[in-house]
């Protein structure tokens, strides 16, 4: 039980993580736009900045995921399951 509570709680931390991850990589790509809509950045500049959401995004999920699979193994070792 005590390693299943230490896997969630590292899994919560993860997905904390990961959420800030989201927001700096959403925040990248509105500066990308801007700089794009004032010439200061290429189209490929922007693209990148997508594809870095998408990515963040991702590792947002895989760590909702992990944190979800914890709290199961947990309540399983707990006889709730």
């Amino acid at each position: 039980i005590i390693q299943a509570k230490s896997r969630l709680r590292e899994a919560m931390k993860n997905v904390k993580a990961q959420q800030e991850g989201v927001q700096l990589a959403r925040k990248g790509l509105e500066i990308a736009e801007v700089r794009y809509e004032n010439g200061l950045a290429t189209q490929l500049e922007v693209l990148d900045a997508q594809v870095a959401l998408n990515q963040a995004n991702t590792n947002e999920l895989s760590a909702y995921y992990d944190a979800i699979t914890a709290k199961a193994d947990l309540e399983k070792a707990m006889g709730k399951f």
